[in-house]
C-alpha cells in the first residue's frame, strides 16, 4: 500500500506484492526451486510490481501536469472514504452486491 494526503483528503493505492511460495515451483511447475532460486525470483516479482506501480503513478501525474484531468480525477479511485474503503473497492463492492449494475446502458443520440 502506498499513502498520500492531498488537499486534507486521504489517498491510498492499494497493491499486493507476491508471496516467496508464489515462487516455489519453476513455471511449468514441475521442479520445486532452492530457497536461493526463490529468494531471487521473488524479489525480481517484487521490483516488476513496484516498476509497474511507478508507471502508473507517473502516467496520472503527466495527465495532471498536461491538463488531461485533475489530480483529484487521476486519484478518484484511490480517496479512502470514512470506513476505509478507498472509492474503488467501495464501487467494486456495490457492483458485486448488483447495487449499482456492471455496465450502463448507452445512451441513444437524439435526433
Amino acid at each position: 500500500m502506498l499513502g498520500f494526503k492531498l488537499h486534507d483528503r486521504l489517498y491510498s493505492i492499494r497493491f499486493q506484492l507476491p508471496s516467496q511460495e508464489d515462487y516455489a515451483f519453476t513455471p511449468g511447475g514441475r521442479r520445486r526451486r532452492s530457497a536461493v532460486d526463490m529468494l531471487k525470483h521473488h524479489e525480481q516479482g517484487c521490483r516488476s510490481r513496484w516498476r509497474a506501480i511507478v508507471l502508473i503513478i507517473k502516467a496520472k501525474l503527466e495527465a495532471v501536469e498536461i491538463g488531461v484531468m485533475t489530480v483529484e480525477e487521476a486519484f478518484a479511485t484511490d480517496l479512502v472514504l470514512g470506513r476505509g474503503l478507498t472509492v474503488g473497492q467501495a464501487v467494486r463492492k456495490a457492483v458485486e452486491l448488483g447495487k449499482i449494475p456492471a455496465a450502463l446502458p448507452l445512451l441513444e443520440e437524439e435526433s
